[in-house]
């Protein structure tokens, strides 16, 4: 238990880290008027997930009561509105930025009418979570087909977008393999259960290294 207690504590330190990383490259770096918005918008993304990373991290479900499902029902709707605008400002084709404005606005009306009848924002949202990370990824997987199916003046890896989609498709895929595998889970030792929850953690880690990526390419081009 001390083990996982001082890896925990590693992992969110590391997170914390990576964080303030991409906080430092966001401030000391000159903003031109055409990247600003996104880099803002990126910028809210990555710390309102930071913030309900920390939560877990510090808190289990149990600590927090009806709170956890209310902060992680807002941070749901957050991403979705996040990516909504960040897809609109990033260098996509039409099909993409049309087709994913349709997937995420049609999230947000319909956890909007859940809250509305329900009238509260704690209910229970593990169908639409799962929805959102599958959609996401999806989107993730679309634009690495289209990328690696069109010629590009300049090679992938010195476009700033494609940091930003590798760093979805980790700190969404990795989670989303325990989201749907319950009954792995449910075999786990409490102990074994511990240490993979902080490996899923640790994907933050990996985000904030990958968006600080991309804000330096942003900074270079």
């Amino acid at each position: 238990m001390k083990n996982l207690v001082l890896f925990q504590n590693i992992v969110v330190f590391l997170s914390i880290g990576s964080g303030a990383l991409v906080f430092l490259f966001f401030i000391f770096q000159k903003q031109s008027k055409e990247l600003l918005k996104l880099k803002w918008l990126v910028l809210f993304f990555v710390f309102s997930g930071f913030f309900i990373d920390i939560l877990l991290s510090l808190y289990s479900g149990e600590d927090m009561g009806g709170y956890f499902e209310s902060f992680y029902n807002i941070y749901s709707f957050l991403v979705a509105l996040c990516l909504l605008f960040i897809f609109r400002q990033l260098p996509l084709n039409s099909t993409f930025k049309s087709l994913s404005t349709v997937v995420f606005v049609v999230f947000l009306i319909i956890f909007c009418a859940v809250s509305l009848c329900t009238w509260s924002i704690s209910f229970d949202n593990v169908y639409y979570n799962t929805f959102l990370k599958f959609a996401i990824l999806f989107f993730v997987l679309y634009y690495f087909f289209w990328k690696f199916n069109s010629v590009g003046t300049i090679p992938i890896t010195k476009e700033s977008t494609f940091w930003f989609f590798t760093a979805l498709f980790i700190y969404f895929g990795i989670p989303l393999v325990v989201t749907v595998s319950p009954k792995y889970i449910s075999n786990v030792e409490p102990i074994a259960f511990g240490y993979l929850w902080q490996i899923m953690n640790f994907s933050t880690v990996l985000f904030h290294l990958l968006i600080a990526k991309m804000l330096w390419i942003m900074k270079t081009t």
